[in-house]
């Protein structure tokens, strides 16, 4: 019989929920950085090159997007050894960000702890 969920399970899901939101959100936003990269290049008093805005929107779609589908995966992958991992690493791009500092200290303090590790097989 497979043991319950921690808690801390549940507000990992709700930290991958808001950082997929995040993510996409970076990813769609900077799809109008390709639509206007034009007039955002005409408009800088440094003459930056479109080709430069034009190659930085594209890198920030694909970095946006990327990273709002490794948080999005969590949800859809069953607790296993390796996904304890994969989701200790998720927590780690969230320390990155000293903005996210109040959510991923908790959540590490807690991932780590055995009860955890248990549940995802890792005793």
């Amino acid at each position: 019989m497979a043991s319950p969920a921690p808690r801390v399970v549940f507000w990992f899901r709700v930290y991958c929920g808001f950082m997929t939101a995040v993510y996409a959100l970076l990813g769609l936003a900077s799809i109008g950085l390709i639509v206007f990269s034009a007039e955002i290049a005409a408009s800088d008093k440094d003459e930056m090159p479109r080709a430069f805005v034009l190659a930085y929107a594209i890198f920030l779609v694909v970095l946006g997007l990327a990273l709002a589908a490794a948080f999005a995966a969590p949800f859809f992958l069953a607790p296993k050894p390796w996904v304890w991992i994969y989701d200790l690493v998720l927590i780690a791009v969230g320390l990155t960000s000293c903005a996210c500092w109040p959510i991923t200290i908790p959540l590490l303090i807690h991932w780590i702890k055995p009860e955890t590790k248990e549940y995802f097989g890792r005793a």
